[in-house]
C-alpha cells in the first residue's frame, strides 16, 4: 500500500549530491524572463519582429545577419535594456488571483503564479482517477445565482477543439472527461448538456495517430506530418532560411545564449515571412480518418463552427486549439537551441495555421524555459496571453512534471473574468497526500509477463527472480547509489515509496523522489520499495490517462475503442507507449485549465 504523507512534499532539498526532480525541477511558480517583462506592454499587435519587420524580403541573405561588431553592440544594448528593467518585473506576476486587465490591447501577455496548496490530495487511484467530477463539483454551486448562470450557460456550450502534436490525444480525452463531467452535473434531460467535438488533431507519429483512433471519439479529422499541409515552394523557403543560419551558428560561440536568442528569433521572422506568402498553406490534406485530402482547420472550422451555432440549444459557440509544441530545444534535458534548434519550422507553421485558424481559445504547453514572448510576438495581435507554470503535484497528483502552459483569450470577441479565474484554479489546488507507489497497480500475472519480457531482452534467467536480478549491470548500480542517498534512504525508512529515472545519470543529475519525477520519452521509471519498474500502462496513468484494463477506473466512462487484450490500445507494445508517455501532456493540468476557462468566458456584447 502506498504510504499517506504527513509532511509538504514541495519542501524538497535539491543540493547537489542529493535527489531533484527532473527536468526544470528547478522552477514550480511563474518563471518570467527580463527580455519578456520589459516588454510586458508590447506593440506586437502589428504582428511585426523586433528583430526583423515582417514586410522585409523573405529571401534572407547571410549579409542580413549582423557580423561580430554588430553583434557587440547589439548585445551591449540588449544588456542596457535588461538592467534598465525594474526588479520587480522579474515576480511580478505575485498570486494567480490579480493577474491584470484581461481587456486591455496594451496587456498582451501577463505571466501567472500559483497560491499555495492548502487542502490535501486524492488519497486512493479512484479519487485520483475521479478528478473531473471533483474539480466540476467544488466549482459548480447549483442554487446560488452564479451557479445557476453558469450550468444554464455551460449547457448549451459547443466547444469544437483542434490540436496539433496531439501525441496520445491527451487533450481531447482530458477535454472530453472534463466536458462529461459538467454534462452530468448540469444535465436536465438526456439532451441537455454542452456537446463536444474534436474537429482535427496531428502528429507525425504513425504510432501516435494509432492511438488517436482508439478513443472512443476519435477527431473528425487527423493529419500527419505539418509539413504535409505547405506548397512546395513554402517547404523550399523555410529549408533556405535553415541552411543560412547553419553557416551563422558555425561562426558563432554557442555559449553566446544572447546572439543565439537574436539569431533565433531572426530566424522564426523569416519563417513567418515565407509561410504569409499567399499559396504557402494548402487548404487540404491528407486524413488518416477518410483516406483522402480533408480540409484543414483554417479552412474547415469556420463552417463547422457555424454549423454548431445553428444547432439547438446552442448558447455558445467556441474554438479551442490545445497543442503541446516540441519542447526538445527548450528543455534542460535537451539541445536548448531554442528558435535555432530543428523543431522551428514546424513551431513555425503551427503559428501560421493559428494566424488563419484563429480559434477562440488556445492552450499552449511546452517546457518551462519557454518564452511567452514567442508567441506575444507573432499572436499578440490577436489574443491577449497568460502564462503559467504548473505542475500534476499542485493538483493533488504524485506526480511532478512542471510544463509552461499559455492560455490565448482572442480579442475583440470575448470577455474573459480573469480574476474569478484565478480563484477558481487556485480552488482546485491540492498537496499530493500519497506517494507515487499509489500508480503500481499490476497483478502477479502481469509481474510475471513482465519478466519474462526483462530476461529476453537482457538475456538473463527469469525462473523465481526478483525485477532487481533482472537489471543490466549498470542499471542496478544506479539502484544501489540511489539507495544509499542520505535523503532516499531517509524516506525508505519512513516507509514511502521512492521513484527514480535508471536512464539517467545520477552521478551527474540524480532523479529520485517520492513524487514520480518528470517523466521523459526515454525514461525508465523504477520503484526502490517494491523493487519493481513502471510499465507502459503504469506511466499512462501517471499521466492521467484511463487504462481500460485496470479494474480500478472501470466506473469511469469509455474513452477507448474495446477493453483489454484485442483492443486497440494492447496492440501497442510496452517501448511505444512509454515514449508515447514521456511526450504528453497531463490530463488533470489540461482538465482543470480548460474547466476554468470555459467558466470564465463569455461572448462579448457585439
Amino acid at each position: 500500500m502506498p504510504t499517506v504523507l504527513q509532511d509538504d512534499p514541495l519542501a524538497l532539498d535539491s543540493k547537489a549530491g542529493d535527489v531533484q526532480n527532473g527536468d526544470d525541477s528547478g522552477t514550480t511558480g511563474c518563471k518570467s524572463d527580463a527580455q519578456d517583462s520589459s516588454s510586458s506592454s508590447t506593440s506586437s499587435c502589428s504582428g511585426k519582429s523586433s528583430t526583423s519587420s515582417s514586410s522585409s524580403s523573405s529571401s534572407t541573405t547571410k549579409e542580413e545577419l549582423p557580423d561580430q561588431g554588430q553583434r557587440s553592440a547589439k548585445r551591449k544594448r540588449a544588456q542596457g535594456e535588461v538592467s534598465a528593467a525594474p526588479a520587480a518585473d522579474h515576480d511580478r506576476a505575485g498570486d494567480i488571483s490579480g493577474f491584470g486587465s484581461a481587456g486591455s490591447d496594451e496587456d498582451s501577455s501577463v505571466d501567472l503564479k500559483l497560491a499555495e496548496a492548502v487542502k490535501n490530495g486524492p488519497s486512493s487511484i479512484q479519487e485520483l482517477f475521479g478528478w473531473p467530477h471533483a474539480a466540476v463539483e467544488q466549482l459548480f454551486r447549483l442554487g446560488d445565482a452564479a451557479g445557476d448562470a453558469d450550468a444554464v450557460r455551460l449547457k448549451g456550450l459547443r466547444l469544437v477543439m483542434t490540436s496539433d502534436f496531439s501525441g496520445m490525444g491527451t487533450a481531447e480525452l482530458a477535454v472530453g472527461m472534463v466536458l462529461d463531467a459538467v454534462k452530468k452535473h448540469v444535465a436536465t434531460g438526456e439532451t441537455d448538456g454542452p456537446l463536444f467535438l474534436p474537429y482535427a488533431a496531428a502528429d507525425i507519429s504513425d504510432v501516435c495517430r494509432s492511438f488517436i483512433t482508439s478513443h472512443s471519439h476519435p477527431p473528425l479529422h487527423i493529419f500527419g506530418d505539418l509539413f504535409g499541409r505547405l506548397s512546395k515552394s513554402a517547404l523550399d523557403g523555410l529549408a533556405q532560411k535553415e541552411e543560412l543560419v547553419n553557416e551563422v551558428l558555425q561562426e558563432t560561440c554557442e555559449k553566446d545564449k544572447e546572439n543565439l536568442r537574436m539569431y533565433g528569433e531572426q530566424l522564426l521572422q523569416a519563417h513567418m515571412d515565407t509561410l504569409s506568402r499567399p499559396g504557402s498553406l494548402l487548404s487540404k490534406a491528407k486524413c488518416d480518418v477518410h483516406g483522402k485530402a480533408c480540409p484543414l482547420p483554417h479552412s474547415g472550422l469556420p463552417m463547422e463552427l457555424h454549423k454548431q451555432c445553428q444547432s439547438e440549444g446552442c448558447t455558445m459557440a467556441l474554438s479551442l486549439n490545445a497543442s503541446g509544441t516540441e519542447c526538445y530545444d527548450y528543455s534542460s534535458m535537451g539541445e536548448q537551441k531554442g528558435l535555432l534548434g530543428r523543431t522551428a519550422k514546424t513551431f513555425a507553421v503551427w503559428v501560421e495555421e493559428r494566424k488563419r485558424s484563429a480559434e477562440d481559445l488556445l492552450l499552449h504547453e511546452c517546457t518551462v524555459r519557454f518564452r511567452p514572448a514567442v508567441l506575444r510576438q507573432h499572436l499578440g495581435h490577436i489574443y491577449i496571453f497568460f502564462s503559467l507554470i504548473i505542475s500534476p503535484h499542485h493538483l493533488g497528483w504524485p506526480v511532478h512534471r512542471p510544463r509552461r502552459y499559455i492560455i490565448g483569450v482572442k480579442k475583440g470577441t470575448l470577455l474573459f473574468d480573469h480574476e474569478r479565474f484565478g480563484s477558481e484554479l487556485n480552488q482546485l489546488l491540492r498537496k499530493p497526500s500519497v506517494d507515487c507507489g499509489i500508480l503500481y497497480c499490476k497483478t502477479d500475472t502481469e509481474e510475471t509477463d513482465i519478466k519474462m519480457a526483462m530476461s529476453k531482452r537482457y538475456k538473463k534467467a527469469s525462473q523465481n527472480s526478483h525485477f532487481f536480478s533482472l537489471l543490466p549491470a549498470a542499471k542496478q548500480k544506479r539502484v544501489k547509489f540511489y539507495r544509499e542517498l542520505p535523503k532516499v534512504k531517509q524516506w525508505l525508512d519512513e516507509g514511502k515509496e521512492v521513484a527514480v529515472d535508471l536512464e539517467q545519470r545520477p552521478g551527474s543529475f540524480p532523479m529520485a523522489n517520492y513524487l514520480l519525477p518528470t517523466l521523459l520519452r526515454g525514461s525508465s521509471m523504477y520503484l526502490l520499495q517494491r523493487g519493481a519498474p513502471l510499465s507502459g500502462q503504469d506511466l499512462m496513468m501517471v499521466m492521467g490517462i484511463p487504462v481500460p484494463c485496470r479494474d480500478h477506473v472501470h466506473h469511469m466512462p469509455g474513452f477507448f475503442k474495446g477493453q483489454g487484450k484485442g483492443s486497440s490500445l494492447s496492440s501497442l507494445n510496452d517501448r511505444a507507449i512509454k515514449s508515447l508517455t514521456g511526450n504528453a501532456m497531463h490530463s488533470c493540468v489540461v482538465g482543470c485549465l480548460v474547466l476554468c476557462m470555459l467558466r470564465n468566458v463569455r461572448p462579448q456584447p457585439q
